[in-house]
């Protein structure tokens, strides 16, 4: 009869799902569980529960609203999904500030990520509304945005 099991790497992460007739013996995984309803790839057991644990980016601005010209603060966070851990990330990444009317860029940020955190400060000239695609960062990242930030800025 066949079963499903999860394949747990030495973090204790679901690496892998295999569907077999005996529990299989894989060396590079450090345990084989059998399947249990809450389990996904990415998840990890934290106390008695399976949580989602995947790289998400957080993005916070010091301010919503902005004069043209005035300084703006960004930091940003690469955690897991229950933000309990913060992922090892380190290096440099080139972020478009889209304006969400049409789609054009008005800043192009240079972002160095240390042991998963970055900050960064801008201004942006023109007024709207603005905001990040993770889909044109470059080089791209292994998260995903937990949610998109967004600024208004308005003339002087």
């Amino acid at each position: 009869m066949m079963a499903k099991y999860a394949c747990i790497d030495s973090d204790g992460i679901i690496q892998n799902i295999i569907v077999a007739d005996q529990k299989p013996m894989l060396p590079e995984f450090s345990q084989i569980l059998s399947w249990e309803p809450e389990m996904a790839i990415g998840k990890k057991k934290v106390n008695g529960d399976w949580v989602d644990i995947s790289r998400v980016l957080y993005v916070t601005l010091d301010k919503t609203e902005a004069l043209t010209g005035e300084k703006v603060s960004a930091t940003a966070v690469v955690a897991n999904r229950d933000k309990t851990l913060t992922h090892d990330v380190s290096g440099i990444y080139h972020v478009p500030v889209i304006r969400r009317s049409d789609g054009l860029q008005a800043a192009f940020l240079e972002v160095e990520f240390v042991h998963g955190q970055a900050s960064v400060e801008f201004s942006i000239s023109e007024p709207g509304a603005y905001t990040i695609d993770l889909l044109k960062v470059d080089p791209p990242p292994q998260s995903e945005l937990g949610e998109s930030p967004k600024l208004t800025i308005k003339a002087l």
